[in-house]
């Protein structure tokens, strides 16, 4: 008997232990750092759609400049996700949304990417926030802003 009792506590406190654990690691991580959109992005986008680098050696516009095209104020998620998909899914001029991109860089090719995989990257697209972004899509950093700012005035 004391055998038996021995054994259903230490397997319950073994039990209790995995799941604390458990529930702290997830209370833990960012939601954006483990969206499924993240890593789909830094899959099949940002080989050529890349965060930073030089103007001239870009093979595509950075996906914070296809941001600010395609989202406009007060949009609604879906509304952008669906422009998102659409462009990937057929590029063409009629759908276009970046002329200048596109005389630069030419239309985007159709790559085949799955519409699911689509959706989730427009959806962490959507909810990143990215920041204010110069015209080649380096981020500014703030007191460079101030500085400018206070010139201004």
């Amino acid at each position: 008997m004391k055998t038996s009792l021995f054994a259903f506590f230490a397997l319950f406190a073994m039990a209790s232990c995995q799941r604390s654990e458990q529930l702290t690691l997830k209370s833990v991580q960012d939601p954006l750092e483990v969206h499924p959109g993240k890593k789909l992005m830094e899959t099949y986008c940002l080989s050529c759609h890349k965060p930073q680098g030089d103007h001239e050696g870009r093979l595509a516009p950075p996906m914070v400049m296809v941001k600010q095209h395609y989202l406009s104020e007060g949009m609604p998620k879906d509304e952008f996700v669906n422009n998102i998909v659409s462009w990937v899914e057929d590029p063409n001029w009629d759908h276009l949304k970046m002329s200048g991109a596109a005389r630069r860089f030419g239309i985007m090719p159709k790559h085949g990417f799955p519409k699911d995989s689509i959706k989730l990257i427009a959806d962490y697209l959507y909810l990143q926030d990215m920041g204010k972004n110069d015209s080649c899509g380096n981020q500014e950093k703030g007191p460079r802003r101030k500085r400018m700012r206070q010139n201004k005035s």
